[in-house]
């Protein structure tokens, strides 16, 4: 298989090794050289392949991060709002009570405003 220009690929049976040993024309370049280049093009690849799984590793641990931010803020308003009912539930049973003892004040007063006319009843009478 030729390619244009002064490159060209030494034809192989293994595919793989077709596609790894690229030359130029014999003159230019040792078999050394050219073992040499090839080994550099796999550890370009290399390179490129953990620079990528790098990057993939980046863009989880910022997902969680931001997932774990989300679940933090919703934590938080849920918080809140357990703290408001609390203090709604808190004011709500303060003015039963309030309300409590002023029906058992009047209750009293009530009372005491009869036993009051009883007296004064049986003093007339009496």
């Amino acid at each position: 298989m030729q390619l244009r220009g002064r490159a060209s690929v030494i034809e192989s049976k293994d595919t793989q090794e077709e596609q790894k040993q690229v030359c130029l024309p014999k003159s230019s370049l040792t078999p050394w050289e050219v073992w040499f280049v090839g080994k550099e093009k796999e550890e370009g690849g290399r390179l490129q392949q953990r620079a990528l799984e790098e990057f993939t590793q980046q863009l989880e641990k910022r997902k969680e991060k931001e997932e774990g931010e989300k679940r933090k803020i919703i934590a938080e308003e849920k918080h809140k709002e357990w703290v408001q009912k609390k203090k709604e539930q808190k004011r709500k049973e303060r003015e039963q009570k309030i309300n409590k003892e002023m029906v058992a004040k009047q209750q009293r007063n009530w009372r005491k405003n009869i036993c009051k006319k009883k007296q004064k009843k049986n003093i007339k009478n009496g």
